[in-house]
Parts: C-alpha cells; sequence; structure tokens
C-alpha cells in the first residue's frame, strides 16, 4: 500500500502510478479549519458543519502565530472579517448562500480591491488605494468568499532578475 509521502519522495512520482485505493490520506474533519481544502471548507459552511466565524477565527490565529514570516502586505481586518463572517452564516442559515459563502480567501498584492491598497509589493505604489476591484476580486466577492488580506509577492511580480541575465 502506497502512502501520500512515500510517492512524493519517488524519485519518478510519475510512474508507477498508484491507483487511487492505493494512496492512503489523513481524513480531514472540520475539527482543524486549516487543513481543509477551498472545496472542503465551502461544503462543510454549506452543511453546517463548520461556521464561517470558526474558519475566520483559525485562520486570523494562525496570521498572528505566523507574522514574521511576513505574509501579508495589507493584513486580515480582525473586526471586518469576523462581521463578514457572522453576516455569511446568516445567509447560509436562512438558505441564501452564494457558492463560495464565507470561505476566507487572500489574494496577492497585484490585484485591485476597492478602497484596500494595493501596491504591488511596491515601495513607488505604497498610498495607491484603488476605486475599483479587479475583475477575479469583485467575482470572488460575489460569490460570497471573504477577502482576507493582501498576500506579498516579488515586486510587481516580476521575480528575480539579474543584470547578467540582461542582453
Amino acid at each position: 500500500m502506497w502512502r501520500l509521502s512515500q510517492l512524493l519522495r519517488s524519485p519518478n512520482p510519475i510512474l508507477p502510478l498508484p491507483r487511487r485505493s492505493q494512496i492512503v490520506t489523513r481524513h480531514l474533519t472540520t475539527a482543524d479549519p486549516l487543513a481543509l481544502s477551498l472545496v472542503a471548507a465551502r461544503d462543510a459552511i454549506a452543511a453546517s458543519r463548520i461556521s464561517s466565524q470558526q474558519i475566520v477565527a483559525a485562520c486570523l490565529d494562525q496570521v498572528e502565530r505566523t507574522s514574521r514570516l511576513n505574509v501579508f502586505i495589507t493584513p486580515p481586518d480582525r473586526v471586518k472579517l469576523t462581521a463578514a463572517a457572522l453576516d455569511s452564516d446568516a445567509r447560509v442559515a436562512s438558505k441564501q448562500a452564494r457558492p463560495l459563502e464565507g470561505v476566507p480567501i487572500a489574494i496577492k498584492d497585484n490585484f485591485c480591491t476597492d478602497g484596500t491598497r494595493t501596491t504591488a509589493a511596491s515601495h513607488m505604489l505604497h498610498s495607491l488605494t484603488p476605486p475599483y476591484n479587479a475583475t477575479v476580486v469583485a467575482r470572488l466577492l460575489d460569490a460570497g468568499a471573504l477577502l482576507f488580506g493582501k498576500t506579498n509577492m516579488d515586486e510587481f511580480g516580476m521575480g528575480y532578475i539579474d543584470a547578467s541575465m540582461i542582453g
């Protein structure tokens, strides 16, 4: 029987490919909200097995524990997120939930967000606050997702460029 960890350590993880029934994976429960995938979180919230408030609280605690890693350029706002999660839970209870209702989603800082600073990790744009949402952000919010801060990135999404790479 293959274990997922063995498959990942294999020098050639493609061949031989074990059958799905041969891979042992950890069963994810709602007892560990941070271990849930986006789909599992969405399904658990929709089925009222876990509340959006519980997932948001677990994510906020994780952000506080790992703040030294500088993951967020614009960190999540605890007060706004808690209120938004409460609203999402109310919509789920009243059977008016949208497809991603109550699922917290962090986005890269190069996507414009209405009323939230967008810097693309550049000091040059340190005070830019767009008056609109990028299409991807608007669609996530319309689907019920909760904006969970803006994550760090390479400046302008360019990656590392060494002078020796340029002609």
